[in-house]
């Protein structure tokens, strides 16, 4: 699991690329599934604490 400060500076990182319009890539993509998988195991940790 990668951390939340980590999470946002990958973020952070794509957003900028895409605003200077770069086309994303497949290390972008996986970037995105790292994101998508994290972000899916918080709101389910979060669930289950409530």
């Amino acid at each position: 699991m990668i951390g939340a400060e980590k999470l946002r500076d990958a973020l952070v990182a794509l957003e900028d690329r895409v605003a200077q319009g770069a086309a994303l890539d497949q290390d972008d993509a996986a970037t995105l599934q790292q994101i998508w998988r994290a972000t899916r195991e918080e709101l389910h940790r979060h669930a289950q604490d409530h």
